[in-house]
C-alpha cells in the first residue's frame, strides 16, 4: 500500500473519530440542559463535556464547561483535576500546580499519574527541591512502570553525571521514546561502554527492518 493511501486512511480514521466525539458532545449538551444544578453536581456531565472538548482541541470550549460546573459546585477535586489537565494543554504550569495543590494538599501521592511529572517539574522550579526529591521517590515506588517518571528521574541524575544510575533506571525503558533512547545510549557512552551502545543501536535497526518487512507482508 502506498504511503499516500495510508496517510489518507489515518486522516479518515481521525476524522471519523472526531465526528463521533462531536455527536457525543451535542447529545451531552442537550442532556446537560435537562438537568438541575443538584443533578449536574452529582453526575458531573459538564466535566465529561470539557474532556471531550479537550480531545477535539477546543480548549476554550473545555474552559467554558468547567466555568459552568463551578457556578453550581465549588472545591470539587475532579473539577480541579480537569482544570489542571486543561492547564497542561495550555502550557500553564502555574495553574496546574495550584489546582493540584488544592485538590491533593493532604496527600500528593493521589495526584493522577499522567500529571505527576508536570507537578514535579513545577515543584522543583519553585525551589522546593527536598520536597520534590522525596515525592519523586514515592511516586517511582507507586508507579514503577511509568516511563515518563523514569525518564524524569534519569534526567536529574544525568545533570549530576551519575551515568551508572541513569543506565540502571532506563535499562527497561530505553525503547519507550526517542528521548529515553538518546539518554540511555549517552549514559552508556559516558561510561565508555561503547560496545553495548552499538549493540543497542544495532538491535533497534534490526527491529525497524523486521517491522518494515512485516508491514509489507501484510500489504
Amino acid at each position: 500500500m502506498p504511503d499516500s493511501y495510508q496517510t489518507f486512511i489515518d486522516r479518515s480514521t481521525k476524522s471519523y473519530r472526531s465526528r463521533i466525539i462531536f455527536v457525543a458532545l451535542a447529545l451531552l449538551k442537550t442532556y446537560i440542559d435537562s438537568l438541575d444544578d443538584r443533578e449536574k453536581s452529582y453526575l458531573k456531565p459538564e466535566l465529561l463535556a470539557s474532556y471531550l472538548c479537550m480531545k477535539l482541541g477546543n480548549l476554550q470550549g473545555a474552559h467554558q464547561f468547567l466555568v459552568a460546573f463551578e457556578k453550581h459546585t465549588q472545591n470539587d477535586p475532579s473539577c480541579r483535576i480537569a482544570i489542571a489537565r486543561l492547564a497542561k494543554l495550555r502550557g500553564d504550569s502555574e495553574k496546574l500546580f495550584t489546582q493540584l495543590n488544592r485538590a491533593f494538599a493532604e496527600n500528593l501521592l493521589l495526584i493522577p499519574e499522567d500529571l505527576t511529572v508536570d507537578y514535579l517539574k513545577k515543584m522543583y522550579a519553585t525551589g522546593n527541591t527536598d520536597g520534590e526529591g522525596y515525592l519523586l521517590a514515592q511516586l517511582r515506588q507507586k508507579y514503577p512502570e511509568n516511563p515518563s517518571l523514569a525518564l524524569y528521574d534519569a534526567e536529574k541524575l544525568a545533570q549530576n553525571q551519575d551515568w551508572e544510575s541513569v543506565t540502571k533506571i532506563l535499562a527497561d525503558f530505553a525503547q519507550t521514546s526517542p528521548e529515553t533512547m538518546y539518554l540511555y545510549t549517552t549514559a552508556l557512552c559516558r561510561l565508555k561502554n561503547h560496545q553495548a551502545a552499538q549493540r543497542y543501536f544495532d538491535s533497534l535497526s534490526l527491529q525497524r527492518h523486521s517491522s518494515i518487512l512485516e508491514s509489507w507482508q501484510l500489504k
